[in-house]
């Protein structure tokens, strides 16, 4: 269909195009945006029957055209209102501040999703920006680096990861196991 579409719309062939074609971005966010618009249509009228809101969420990433390019529209689903709250993955190349301004003008809450060994410091600038809430994606990647396990058992706790952020990861304690159920 995006293909096809793209055809009608443009008299070319989409393949022929680049992945950040930006025409080929607008076309491939058609579709969601029109399946996020149902579904919020279809909240409210549940909600209606119910006698209150029924929230909406989408996870996104942290740059508006890597969203793009999965054809994925938050900035328009936030300005639509139709989105209640989104969780924000973060990685490397984030820039918070768009998502901070777009909820906040939308009245749409942001919670942020922390990401790798820079964790304490994504959620300092989290509550830096205003934050509505904090995420972890993929929990089981993170259990696996002990060097976060002090940052994560403490999550919550601004002036604590204000100062983990500051500090040095914590030294790890390695334990050289001699036996293990009698086995050397």
């Amino acid at each position: 269909p995006v293909l096809d579409d793209f055809r009608k719309e443009y008299g070319e062939d989409g393949r022929k195009v680049g992945f950040d074609d930006e025409r080929m971005r607008t076309l491939r966010c058609r579709y969601l945006n029109a399946f996020v618009h149902d579904v919020r249509q279809t909240l409210d009228k549940v909600g209606k029957k119910k006698g209150k809101r029924l929230d909406l969420s989408a996870s996104m990433l942290g740059v508006p055209n890597q969203n793009r390019d999965l054809g994925m529209d938050p900035v328009h689903w936030i300005g639509q209102g139709w989105l209640d709250s989104v969780v924000c993955h973060v990685d490397t190349t984030f820039s918070p501040e768009w998502v901070a301004a777009a909820t906040k003008a939308h009245k749409c809450q942001y919670i942020l999703n922390g990401y790798g060994g820079d964790l304490a410091k994504h959620w300092v600038t989290g509550y830096n920006l205003g934050v509505d809430g904090f995420a972890v994606w993929d929990i089981d990647e993170h259990q696996n680096s002990p060097t976060l396990w002090p940052v994560l058992r403490r999550a919550g706790h601004r002036k604590e990861m204000e100062a983990a952020a500051k500090a040095a990861p914590a030294p790890l304690t390695t334990v050289r196991l001699k036996t293990v159920g009698g086995f050397d």
